[in-house]
């Protein structure tokens, strides 16, 4: 009884930042501050769920690479206030490593910030 009752009060909390957006989440929006906007590229819905603001996604069911295009096309409208969030493994030869900023691991996926500036101009419509 005092086990469970420990790790719900204590483990549960830690096991649930590993495992969920919610941390990830919580450093990406520090990282881009509180007036910048967000878009989501490869999303889960964790991350959509535990946004600290409103998020712009460009179709949770369709391809990653259209994901990612329009994602770009939403940057150019607006690039000094607008950053994508996505899985690295999404964003191909898009984005050099050494461009994106790091967020974390989190649903066994690798998550970037970049804004347009970050792009490869191959990548850009």
């Amino acid at each position: 009884m005092i086990w469970t009752f420990g790790f719900g009060w204590i483990g549960f909390p830690l096991v649930d930042a590993a495992n969920s957006s919610r941390a990830l989440m919580l450093r990406a929006g520090s990282t881009i501050g509180p007036k910048a906007e967000l878009g989501l590229v490869a999303w889960r819905e964790q991350n959509l769920l535990q946004a600290d603001r409103a998020v712009s996604e460009f179709g949770f069911s369709r391809p990653t690479a259209e994901q990612l295009a329009r994602g770009i096309d939403w940057l150019a409208r607006a690039p000094a206030q607008r950053w994508l969030l996505a899985d690295a493994d999404a964003i191909g030869d898009c984005v050099a490593a050494t461009s994106w900023t790091e967020v974390g691991h989190a649903n066994r996926r690798h998550w970037v910030l970049f804004r347009l500036g970050d792009v490869a101009a191959a990548c850009r419509r």
